[in-house]
């Protein structure tokens, strides 16, 4: 009987070939660790087309939405006196939204709303007549009269 035995430099080609084999694998699995990864720890957050505020009274009122916790805070804007204002691509603040109001440097409140109520008002907020009253308790001065934006 005969055994052959290969070659010194085929069984490199072998070797080099499975380490390329193993190198490719790690790659990949790492590529897809990575991934995997960058999905879960950066999860983009859902938007709102549009939120609206109702504002009827005197003052032009800075609002800022919170989730249900109120650890983050995010302005949206000012809801101008006596106007719907509308604001773009609201980050969807969950089941529980958190709503302040401040004007001329006053707090004026503060008022927590469903995800649901908001939903079913097509995303309209109707800004409560206290705001008003807290921010006139606080002294606030009203702002000039403004027409609402066209």
């Amino acid at each position: 009987m005969t055994v052959v035995l290969p070659t010194p430099g085929r069984r490199r080609r072998s070797g080099a070939s499975v380490s390329r084999a193993r190198a490719v694998g790690a790659a990949g699995a790492v590529l897809f660790a990575v991934f995997a990864l960058t999905n879960v720890a950066f999860d983009d957050p859902t938007f709102i087309d549009r939120v609206s505020f109702e504002n009827q009274t005197d003052y032009a009122i800075r609002i800022e939405v919170a989730g249900a916790d109120g650890s983050t805070w995010m302005p949206l804007g000012v809801a101008t006196q006596h106007c719907r204002t509308s604001f773009d691509l609201v980050i969807d603040q969950g089941s529980t939204w958190q709503i302040r109001f401040f004007a001329q440097a006053r707090e004026g409140g503060q008022v927590s709303v469903e995800r649901g109520d908001l939903e079913r008002s097509d995303w309209t907020f109707q800004i409560p007549a206290s705001v008003e009253a807290e921010l006139a308790s606080r002294q606030a001065p009203l702002p000039p009269v403004r027409g609402c934006a066209t």
